[in-house]
């Protein structure tokens, strides 16, 4: 992340001078550029080779794009789901057995990378799609016989006994909130949490894109006898009580409420 693409091209340099002091070379053919709306669209040069701009580019198994549009990750995802369960379902017949292999193999698939989504209720929905689909093969059953017995998809999920996939994603996420804000040494991912603009500049018109605290702020601020208002990252300081403060009987409404 630099302010302009001289920055970034300086930055490459100084990368490969401290990484040819471990042996270590700079891949030009993975390296990519995203620009926001707001960047120069001067070309950003490292050793003679002009770097690609792409809208969107998977890094570390996570597909990143300036819009900050979490669908197409939600699609991967549920492509990584069924991936992991083809890789067993020839093989294992007892439904229990495959049950433990969803939630260790399948659920990590969706949900990976879970932490540090915003979840909207449509990519809730998806999520949920994807998982109900999946257990009606495990059940062999098809979504016709599904309506025919007038089943619900929670009473598939019952007949499945795997895991809640939002439930899941979202206790992953309060697990690393707790992590992020016990950390005291400045790194990028708190730094970035903790950052507000300085310019008072007023907003655009509609309705504000969700935030990726607003559902940790929604499952956990309260207000103390005083009447004071608790923050939920002043909570997450206490090991003891942030694990405490985790119900999955208590909905993200303020998920649900968000539909674009």
């Amino acid at each position: 992340m630099t302010r302009s693409p001289d920055d970034a091209s300086k930055m490459l340099r100084r990368l490969d001078e401290e990484g040819s002091k471990a042996g270590l070379t700079i891949n030009k053919t993975k390296t990519k550029v995203m620009r926001s709306a707001f960047s120069s669209q001067q070309l950003v040069l490292f050793q003679g080779v002009l770097h690609e701009d792409v809208s969107e580019y998977v890094y570390l198994g996570r597909l990143l794009n300036m819009e900050n549009d979490i669908k197409p990750e939600i699609a991967r995802r549920g492509r990584a789901g069924w991936a992991a369960y083809n890789s067993f379902k020839s093989d294992i017949k007892d439904q229990k057995l495959r049950a433990v292999l969803f939630n260790s193999t399948v659920l990590p698939a969706l949900c990976y990378a879970s932490e540090t989504w915003a979840l909207t209720k449509i990519a809730e929905i998806e999520l949920r799609s994807t998982q109900t689909s999946i257990e009606r093969r495990m059940l062999w059953q098809a979504l016709r016989q599904q309506k025919e017995r007038h089943l619900h998809n929670s009473d598939v999920k019952a007949l499945s006994k795997v895991h809640d996939v939002v439930l899941h994603a979202d206790e992953s996420k309060h697990r690393h909130a707790g992590h992020l804000m016990k950390c005291k040494d400045g790194p990028w991912s708190s730094a970035a949490l903790r950052w507000s603009p300085r310019d008072k500049k007023k907003r655009p018109r509609g309705r504000p894109p969700l935030r990726w605290y607003d559902s940790l702020a929604h499952r956990n601020n309260s207000c103390a006898s005083a009447s004071v208002k608790v923050h939920w990252s002043t909570k997450a300081q206490d090991r003891t009580m942030w694990k405490r403060r985790w119900d999955p009987r208590k909905a993200n409404r303020r998920a649900e409420e968000r539909v674009t």
